[in-house]
């Protein structure tokens, strides 16, 4: 798989047009966690979370990591069907 690169230009362009800015998908995850807690956030063929349970068991990962011995800043290679368990490891490796 060939990475996206970007141009420094386009980076800007997408920064002024309002396209990207300098939150972190974990940053924005939590903001919908807080705000959305009860309401659906996942669903797969086995499950369906909310924004409060897929939260939650994104810290319980983020904590099975470092008990693992995993530090921060890790890289950490995930790959799995499309489930809800994606996501939920992308916010628990940035945490």
């Amino acid at each position: 798989m060939k990475p996206i690169t970007f141009s420094e230009q386009q980076i800007r362009e997408f920064k002024a047009s309002g396209y990207w800015d300098e939150t972190s998908f974990e940053h924005n995850w939590a903001e919908n966690a807080q705000r959305f807690g009860d309401k659906e956030a996942l669903v797969d063929r086995h499950a369906r979370l909310t924004w409060r349970q897929a939260d939650d068991l994104a810290n319980r990962y983020a904590a099975g990591f470092l008990a693992l011995g995993i530090p921060r800043d890790s890289v950490v290679v995930i790959q799995l069907q499309n489930c809800v368990e994606v996501p939920i490891l992308r916010v628990a490796c940035e945490r």
